[in-house]
């Protein structure tokens, strides 16, 4: 597998706020089965400004697992909209 650098946003969820940590967990896991990975962490932590390392295998390679290297951001704008923004690197 190559190294591949994805980006998702997750509208209007604020990883800031402890209440949203299951929604944001199940948000991002839907959000990487799109990307055609699937997450095998019960629960995905992301915390502002703050890397987390997840595992996952790639749909159609079950048996090649991938490190997943995610940086996640919490951006508000002026209107007090709030997404949380998840840069990674998978390998």
């Amino acid at each position: 597998m190559e190294v591949k650098n994805i980006t998702v946003v997750l509208e209007g969820i604020d990883i800031r706020d402890p209440s949203q940590e299951q929604i944001a967990s199940d948000k991002f896991k839907e959000e990487m089965k799109k990307q055609g990975f699937i997450p095998t962490d019960n629960l995905i932590v992301l915390r502002d400004g703050k890397m987390t390392s997840i595992r996952a295998v790639e749909i159609g390679a079950p048996d090649e697992e991938a490190e997943i290297y995610a940086f996640s951001k919490v951006i508000e704008d002026k209107d007090g909209n709030v997404k949380t923004v998840v840069s990674m690197k998978i390998v």
